[in-house]
């Protein structure tokens, strides 16, 4: 008789992270040339500054991306039962695929700030999608697990990753991100055609700011989750 496969989704989400991250530092390593850096410096030592200011903000964003995204899917498999997700599927592997190349793409051409801004603005896009596919995932999870008997402690880490996806403005947060990032296009492509570099410095900077200040308003909504999750798990283990 034939063994039935059994669908496991942690596992495949885990193999997706990996698989993504593999993917961000193939496209960057096959890219990056660190000369170009020192040949920048030579002409022009504030473009110099911008562009390594960006690539180094998006490395960092990346290291944090990577660590969140495996804590997320390890609360999914630990608080709301993994299993129980439906399959993945080929858009969900499109999705992470692609964010991964431009990810990788963006951290090798932080030189060129107009082709930068365009690729950013890819990524936004994608990571919005990704977003959905995390509302149509995770939802009918959580208020599975929010039906059935729970610990009051369980119950309350349930909800902090509830309100943690669902109560604060994501898809506000991910397109007015996405519609800074345009008008840093439009400061670059007039940098293009007038060769001001006044306008490739605005471009830079409107840049690196909205990468910051998102990477902040996010950074607050995962430490309110994380302090009810970790004095929840703290009473669950004196249990």
């Amino acid at each position: 008789m034939n063994q039935i496969i059994k669908n496991n989704p942690y596992k495949t989400y885990i193999a997706l992270w990996g698989i993504g991250l593999t993917f961000v530092f193939f496209v960057a390593s096959t890219i990056q040339s660190w000369s170009k850096f020192l040949e920048i410096f030579e002409v022009d030592k504030l473009h110099f500054f911008l562009s390594l200011t960006l690539a180094i903000v998006c490395f960092i964003l990346l290291i944090i991306y990577s660590i969140e995204t495996y804590k997320e899917l390890n609360l999914l498999n630990d608080f709301l039962d993994g299993k129980r997700a439906s399959r993945v599927q080929s858009k969900t592997y499109l999705t992470v695929i692609a964010i991964a190349i431009f990810f990788g793409a963006l951290i090798s051409i932080t030189h060129m700030i107009i082709v930068f801004s365009i690729v950013i603005v890819f990524y936004n896009l994608f990571d919005i999608w990704g977003g959905w596919q995390v509302d149509k995932n995770i939802r009918p999870l959580i208020e599975s697990k929010l039906k059935e008997k729970n610990e009051q402690e369980v119950e309350n880490i349930v909800i902090a990753i509830k309100n943690f996806y669902f109560k604060n403005p994501t898809m506000q947060r991910d397109i007015t991100i996405m519609f800074v990032n345009w008008i840093a296009i439009s400061f670059s492509i007039v940098f293009y055609f007038t060769s001001e570099n006044m306008y490739r410095n605005i471009a830079y900077t409107i840049i690196i700011t909205n990468i910051i200040i998102g990477e902040i308003i996010i950074y607050y909504w995962r430490r309110k989750r994380d302090k009810i999750i970790y004095k929840n798990e703290s009473i669950l283990k004196e249990k």
